[in-house]
């Protein structure tokens, strides 16, 4: 659960976010909005690939944001990050973003 500032009560909450199976070969991640936190259909998903090192933001079958790893890791003596981001206008940068930290802390990438 995400939450304005610090705090952690419902009144303070923007979304929350669940796997949608555990043993997707693909991770996924159902977003809900505070206003339909107790709904079965989530208001975003976020799906990734291993092979590609790629994560895509949906809004029902319309992608929003993409995410490529521009420096696949072949080794460690050439280690590089880079990500190269694309964000469909309208969309808010600070949502995509936070929705990147959460699947990254998460290592479902």
């Amino acid at each position: 659960m995400v939450h304005r500032g610090k705090s952690s009560e419902e009144k303070d909450l923007i979304f929350g976010v669940q796997r949608s199976h555990p043993v997707d070969m693909k991770p996924r991640l159902d977003v809900f909005m505070a206003t339909n936190i107790n709904e079965d259909i989530s208001s975003f998903q976020l799906v990734g690939s291993h092979i590609d090192k790629s994560c895509k933001v949906y809004i029902g079958d319309t992608m929003i944001a993409e995410v490529i790893d521009v420096y696949p890791r072949s080794n460690f003596s050439n280690w590089k990050e880079g990500l190269k981001v694309k964000i469909n206008a309208g969309v808010d940068y600070d949502f995509i973003v936070a929705l990147l930290v959460i699947l990254t802390v998460n290592d479902y990438i």
